[in-house]
């Protein structure tokens, strides 16, 4: 069923935006695994996971001057739309034109989170990638550069959300079977080449709240390590009981649950 379209919560639901004071943007070419989406087509259900030494990168903003709306277009069988967004940096440092340098005409997804929501907005995917369009302005008035992303094209989709994990350092590195997980370090694991082949377990979940996302990369070998149903301590509970197998660079996102006494890790996607 279609659903209805209630009122927001909050005394001004329809105020300007807080744009957090940080967007975040992604190389497409750094990504192994782009998020795939829920049955309702906006929510993403598992996470961005990048190639070895990858990593999100931020981008500083005058966040008052974030611009995130679009327009669409097209006559009936024919709807479109064109993502962008435009924002300003301040100052004409060095860095900054050494940042215009590195990532202008580099195809990119950007995460854009406002200071009232938990998540981002995405736009961009690999492909209908956002590309970046400076400009600089210096004068009596200011001086800033503006950053306009722009797609590389038309898109039917609407922007996805996205409140996985975020990546801005190298995934926890497991060195056997047995995976200890802190969320306050990482909630990706990068599990090791293995030759002799073992069940994975998780023997501690520190610092991991419920609905937190933990996902796997898998490190192949000669006989990769296996997650199966069941467990003990947390309890493993995966999609119609199918074994996943650590083959090099598979991936696997588990949703935590706590029950109380009983914790739980949930598949939600594998690849």
């Amino acid at each position: 069923m279609r659903p209805n379209l209630k009122r927001p919560e909050g005394k001004a639901p329809g105020g300007p935006t807080n744009f957090k004071k940080e967007i975040i943007i992604i190389a497409v070419a750094d990504i192994i695994q782009f998020p795939s989406r829920d049955e309702k087509g906006i929510r993403f259900i598992n996470d961005f996971v990048l190639a070895a030494n990858a990593r999100m990168h931020t981008v500083y903003h005058t966040s008052s001057k974030g611009d995130a709306s679009w327009e669409s277009t097209g006559d009936p069988d024919a709807f479109s739309r064109e993502p962008k967004f435009a924002t300003q940096h301040p100052g004409g440092t060095v860095e900054a034109l050494e940042f215009l340098e590195d990532w202008t005409g580099v195809d990119s997804i950007l995460l854009i989170g406002s200071c009232d929501k938990l998540g981002y907005i995405v736009e961009g995917t690999p492909c209908t990638p956002m590309q970046l369009v400076p400009s600089y302005t210096s004068n009596n008035e200011g001086t800033y550069f503006t950053l306009n992303w722009q797609a590389d094209g038309k898109t039917s989709q609407f922007p996805g959300y996205y409140e996985g994990n975020l990546t801005f350092s190298e995934p926890i590195k497991a060195t056997s079977n047995t995976i200890i997980v802190d969320g306050e370090i990482g909630k990706m694991v990068q599990l090791p080449s293995a030759d002799t082949t073992a069940e994975i377990s998780f023997s501690e979940l520190n610092n991991v709240k419920h609905n937190d996302r933990i996902t796997l990369i898998g490190g192949g070998g000669n006989d990769p390590y296996t997650l199966a149903n069941g467990g003990t301590g947390t309890t493993i509970i995966l999609k119609n009981g199918t074994n996943w197998t650590s083959l090099e660079n598979s991936i696997i996102t588990l949703r935590y649950y706590d029950a109380g006494a009983t914790k739980y890790l949930i598949e939600e996607n594998r690849k």
